[in-house]
């Protein structure tokens, strides 16, 4: 599926990084993260005429030694390298440690970890992914690509961003979110600061419970 992507590009001539979005960073609000590259899926975009590939990303679990998914990566040209090395770990069926709510074209081994940029405005509770799942059979996750920095070869993939990390920046983002949310509205200080008190308690409930 990746040797398809890059053979179909490049008998088009043109170059990946231009036929996909690419994700829009807004400063200090993003995060580098160590993910691995789980599975990869093709699509035919009928508008630009033409395939694009995306990696599906995972965190890990230390708990459960699991990995879990929580982002997307659109493909461009110069991660052709470490495209085809995963080619050589590509297998029908996901590994038994592999913690997805969603299905893949190809699966791969967890032999690489990739350092990447992720927009901390863009994590969402979605079923797509599977990290930090909830009752409600949501995960945590980035709504849009992440973007590709570089492969932590130095690295191995156990030491990848843990779902505890993940969950961690959620909720610090859901409860900055609804104190903007509060100023804008005019709520006063002391109401704010107790709804934060007992989202905070319910927050530890739940991961208590879980």
């Amino acid at each position: 599926i990746l040797l398809c992507y890059i053979n179909t590009c490049n008998k088009m001539n043109v170059d990946p990084s231009k036929i996909v979005s690419t994700l829009s960073m807004r400063g200090s609000r993003t995060k580098t993260l160590k993910l691995v590259p789980v599975g990869a899926n093709l699509e035919f975009d009928k508008i630009g005429n033409q395939f694009i590939s995306t990696i599906v990303l995972a965190c890990y679990n230390p708990e459960y030694c699991t990995f879990q998914t929580v982002g997307i990566m659109k493909c461009i040209r110069t991660m052709e390298q470490h495209l085809e090395g995963l080619c050589d770990y590509a297998r029908p069926t996901k590994a038994w440690n592999y913690d997805t709510n969603g299905a893949c074209d190809v699966w791969f081994d967890p032999v690489q970890l990739w350092e990447v940029e992720a927009d901390c405005d863009e994590i969402t509770e979605s079923r797509d992914f599977s990290c930090a799942s909830q009752r409600n059979g949501k995960g945590i996750g980035f709504a849009t690509p992440v973007r590709f920095i570089r492969e932590k070869d130095d690295c191995d993939v156990d030491n990848a961003t843990t779902s505890k990390f993940i969950l961690k920046t959620y909720r610090r983002w859901r409860k900055a979110r609804r104190s903007t949310d509060a100023i804008q509205q005019g709520v006063p200080i002391a109401a704010r600061t107790e709804n934060t008190c007992e989202d905070t308690q319910e927050d530890r409930t739940q991961a208590h419970q879980r």
